[in-house]
């Protein structure tokens, strides 16, 4: 989950049966790690037409800081629940690798020559 991008941190989400139980407990806490350790920053994230890079940004962390950051982020009651839930049912954590993972074209609601006008 540390080293997905925030947009398939959002579809992983989509997945889920509950969903805002699922965006409070993991992803919230992992994208704010992400921001707090300059791994992810969202610099324009108050520009309403604003590009926003940062949420397809795939993280990159050594495995010692990927380590370092589930320690700090997670209690180990957490990871333990989240381990056995799955333990117990299979389906506790749906997870569709295609539809998270895909590659999308980036579609332009605005055409270049109107970048101008905002900018």
């Amino acid at each position: 989950l540390f080293k997905m991008s925030w947009l398939q941190h959002e579809k992983l989400a989509r997945l889920q049966i509950n969903q805002d139980n699922f965006l409070k407990t993991y992803i919230k806490p992992i994208q704010h790690a992400h921001q707090i350790n300059g791994i992810i920053v969202p610099k324009d994230k108050g520009i309403f037409f604003a590009k926003r890079d940062y949420y397809v940004q795939i993280p990159q962390l050594s495995p010692n800081k990927l380590v370092a950051l589930v320690i700090a982020t997670f209690t180990t009651d957490k990871v333990t629940k989240c381990g056995f839930a799955i333990a117990r049912h299979i389906k506790a954590l749906k997870f569709d690798f295609d539809y998270i993972f895909q590659q999308q074209e980036e579609e332009e609601i605005f055409p270049l020559e109107f970048e101008s006008i905002v900018n």
